[in-house]
């Protein structure tokens, strides 16, 4: 199947021009101030994430910032005193906007089309569009060989001079491959300095090793790998027009498809000419024209202590001291340093790590998991069996 989304987003809001009138650098602050009030009052953020509170993490540029509650995912609010040009830049993680998104049972055009006011303009200055395709069997490693050799290549649209008609032709972009043994799980295509940068990845896998917010749905799979297109600067201006004029998910489906396949279309080539679309730029093609997709409903949970369990019982040498005792000394020796070790904890004085991850974690965490007997049982074995397997695709 073919899912399609957003990931990590930047907005700006800056000034209406009717509102600029009298404001010098001497009274922007003040301006700022005040687009941050409208802007959490329409966005509802306090009610969502919790209280305003200055960070010391600033997005680039930028002096001061704002967080809203106590969250592992990165959120900021930010504006330069000295700087009106630079507006009020909000900054989401992929993880907050989903959180964010789940939590207002809304999709990303609704939310940028209920935060417009007349004081400011809401403008995004990055957005990640994504296509997940899942259980495809899309391997990367193919694919880049083929990128490399000339076989594939992407294709962007542009305008004929002459006839004034849209066409494909291929595109000059860099192709660059992060190998893990033999496998070259992760392709990028395009600079990382241009405006737009393609990064098609074993999305399974990485959030397998992550124990990332999609843990449970890429246990559940067999395989999924994603092409998360980054758009910034005037390309993501450009965006922003698009989406305030959405008006249900199936043309948001529709939108991030045809976005995606115009600058990034992989096509067949021979002798020098393009031939046919592979198989993931024709779901493309049909999703962009509203025939078979689906929108991702936002859905954003937190596994980070499945990785701190996965650790312990894998990664920490734990359970190897545990063997050796067992090994030595018995059945009797392993229940009394099992009993030593359940004493210790309940005496352990925690450090500061330990509380900064409770206070950021603890209550998204109980929300996502009420039950410890269920999340063990439910993703911790599945890491485990995972983990045993990935060793011995390796072995062989």
């Amino acid at each position: 199947m073919l899912e399609l989304g957003t990931d990590e987003i930047t907005i700006v809001l800056q000034l209406a021009p009717s509102q600029k009138k009298d404001v010098f650098i001497s009274t922007w602050e003040r301006e700022a101030k005040n687009i941050i009030l409208i802007f959490e009052s329409k966005a509802r953020f306090v009610g969502v994430f919790g209280d305003r509170i200055p960070i010391d993490s600033k997005p680039s540029g930028y002096t001061k910032a704002f967080a809203y509650g106590e969250h592992a995912f990165y959120l900021a609010l930010a504006y330069h005193e000295m700087r009106m040009d630079m507006g009020v830049a909000v900054k989401f993680s992929a993880q907050a906007l989903e959180f964010y998104l789940q939590s207002t049972e809304q999709q990303l055009y609704q939310f940028l089309q209920s935060i417009v006011d007349e004081v400011y303009t809401v403008r995004l200055s990055r957005i990640d569009l994504v296509a997940d395709f899942i259980d495809e069997s899309i391997d990367t490693t193919s694919l880049y060989k083929k990128l490399v050799k000339g076989a594939v290549v992407v294709a962007t649209k542009h305008v004929d001079r002459q006839t004034g008609e849209y066409r494909y032709r291929k595109a000059n972009m860099k192709i660059q491959g992060f190998a893990v043994g033999e496998k070259m799980p992760t392709v990028y295509l395009g600079s990382a300095k241009s405006d737009s940068q393609m990064r098609v990845y074993d999305k399974k896998q990485e959030q397998i090793n992550r124990s990332g917010a999609k843990f449970d749905k890429a246990i559940a799979c067999d395989n999924w790998t994603r092409f998360e297109a980054v758009f910034r600067n005037e390309y993501a201006h450009q965006l922003t027009y698009g989406l305030m004029r959405i008006k249900d998910d199936s043309e948001m489906s529709a939108f991030i498809a045809s976005n995606i396949i115009q600058k990034y279309r992989l096509m067949y080539v021979e002798d020098g000419k393009l031939v046919s679309d592979l198989r993931c730029s024709r779901m493309l093609l049909d999703a962009a024209n509203g025939l078979e997709s689906c929108l991702r409903s936002p859905q954003s949970r937190t596994f980070d202590i499945v990785r701190n369990i996965g650790h312990v019982l894998n990664g920490s040498g734990t359970f190897s001291t545990l063997y050796k005792v067992y090994t030595i000394w018995g059945n009797d020796a392993l229940d009394y340093m099992m009993a030593f070790l359940n004493g210790q904890v309940r005496e352990w004085v925690p450090n500061t790590d330990c509380t900064s991850w409770l206070r950021k974690n603890k209550s998204d965490t109980l929300a996502a998991h009420p039950s410890f007997e269920k999340l063990v049982e439910d993703y911790v074995k599945p890491m485990l069996e995972a983990d045993v397997r990935e060793g011995a695709n390796d072995a062989g």
